[in-house]
């Protein structure tokens, strides 16, 4: 569990660079002439390089994800399937009981 925290983390900082990155990139290029050259080179170099670490990134964690999201499906149905089939076991109880119940009253009468 400790993994996915991480795998998370990582997943959301690589995120808040990427966008922090594109920001930059917009700002600087709608100051036009106004602004450094060699900023807007260094931001757009930051973008490309964030770009490439989410690209390679981002669909492993994606799948590590999935992948665990899969394993609490699968946890809860076959929970699920054990609660209904102790359910319909003591419905079945119940209903023998009642059967012998009313066999015993009528016997009474």
């Amino acid at each position: 569990m400790q993994e996915m925290i991480a795998t998370s983390g990582n997943l959301s900082g690589m995120a808040r660079d990427l966008d922090e990155a594109q920001k930059k990139v917009e700002t600087l290029g709608k100051k036009g002439t106004k602004g450094n050259a060699q900023k807007l080179e260094a931001a757009l170099s930051k973008l490309n390089s964030s770009t490439q670490q989410w690209d390679s990134s981002a669909p492993f964690i994606f799948e590590s994800l999935q992948a665990l999201d899969e394993q609490r499906v699968n946890q809860l149905r076959d929970l699920l399937t054990q609660y209904q089939t102790h359910e319909s076991d003591q419905a079945q109880r119940s209903q023998a009981t009642a059967a012998e119940t009313l066999a015993s009253m009528l016997e009474i009468s």
